[in-house]
């Protein structure tokens, strides 16, 4: 086992048992906006609506009793005395100074309170939410349930307007798996999110790693061949022998991938398969884990990439991928954190 090194080793090895929760404040970005443009005056707004990530609405079709073509994530944007607004809730609430999307679409709001302001919007909304303002869950505190919050709080809903809005999930989250998807989906871009924005991290410290941070670790632990970190859809049309950190959007979550000869084998601790645009670059047959050992709590993806890596750098088979499985805890993977720090040590 190679030596403990100075740096990055020992600077997140004392990391190694902590979590990232979600915060409870707005987001800075948020924050920023509203500093800019939170005293304007509205003077309209329209609500828009464009369609999800097409591999969960596949897995809508097939969860739900009922046909869905299109689910739709929603929005409204503000007209304002100084410029156009966009406000929504993703997996975190989100404040842009943007117009309407090209390509969405949208319903106008026919009446808006005279002399409303955006941040007198924004309040009356987190007053009538409460807790449900900031949290975000995929059956009841999503971005339809903000958008009727809104204009609930702000007495600017129609039948018209609840109608575009409120699209019939009942069905879709009668399955406790696709529920437990949909908030795994969320979680984890939140929790990068927060480590994107900024964010006001309590009670635990980070254990998000960077692509250089992993770039540095790898150097340490002597993984090779490796051909460095890279967002999911702009690898290479050619994956060559060797290992592969990956990005799923280019600000969250760290899956690993290794090409020996005509093998590959693909990692992600939370245990989903591979994305269709690198399942693309693989062959059919690759290997990859469907157990999530990773807590979804965690922001450890990175140190589980890298202990993974190290593990098949020594057995790059699919006996030597079971054998790394085997270290970790299958139902309680909380404790999976205090495994991978003595892993990695």
């Amino acid at each position: 086992m190679p030596k403990k090194g100075k740096g990055i080793v020992s600077d997140f090895t004392g990391l190694m048992k902590k979590v990232i929760y979600g915060t409870n404040e707005l987001p800075p970005n948020v924050k920023r906006v509203l500093g800019e443009v939170g005293d304007a005056v509205i003077t309209g707004a329209e609500i828009g609506r464009t369609p999800v990530q097409s591999v969960i609405t596949g897995i809508i079709k097939l969860v739900a009793s009922t046909p869905y073509e299109k689910l739709f994530h929603l929005f409204i944007i503000l007209h304002t005395t100084k410029g156009d607004v966009k406000f929504e809730k993703n997996e975190r609430i989100n404040m842009e100074r943007k117009g309407m999307p090209s390509g969405a679409e949208s319903i106008k709001v026919p009446s808006v309170p005279s002399g409303l302001t955006v941040q007198q919007l924004v309040d009356n909304t987190a007053k009538l939410l409460g807790r449900d303002f900031i949290r975000y869950s995929a059956k009841g505190a999503n971005c339809q349930d903000f958008q009727i919050g809104i204009l609930n709080s702000n007495n600017m809903n129609t039948p018209e307007l609840q109608k575009f809005v409120k699209q019939d999930t009942k069905e879709i989250f009668k399955s406790p798996w696709f529920r437990k998807f949909a908030n795994t989906v969320t979680d984890i871009a939140g929790r990068a999110n927060i480590l994107y924005q900024g964010g006001n991290i309590k009670k635990f410290r980070n254990n998000e790693l960077n692509n250089t941070e992993i770039d540095k670790l790898i150097k340490h632990y002597r993984i090779q061949p490796y051909h460095g970190c890279h967002i999911v859809n702009e690898l290479p049309p050619r994956l060559r022998n060797g290992f592969y950190v990956l990005n799923l959007n280019g600000q969250s979550h760290w899956v690993g991938l290794l090409k020996n000869g005509s093998k590959c084998f693909y990692f992600d601790s939370f245990g989903f398969g591979a994305p269709t645009v690198l399942e693309q670059k693989m062959n059919k047959d690759y290997v990859w884990n469907d157990e999530d050992i990773q807590h979804i709590d965690s922001s450890s993806c990175g140190w589980y990439v890298v202990c993974w890596m190290r593990t098949m750098m020594h057995d790059p088979t699919e006996k030597g991928y079971k054998s790394f499985m085997k270290l970790f805890y299958k139902r309680n993977n909380k404790e999976n954190e205090a495994v991978l720090g003595g892993l990695l040590c």
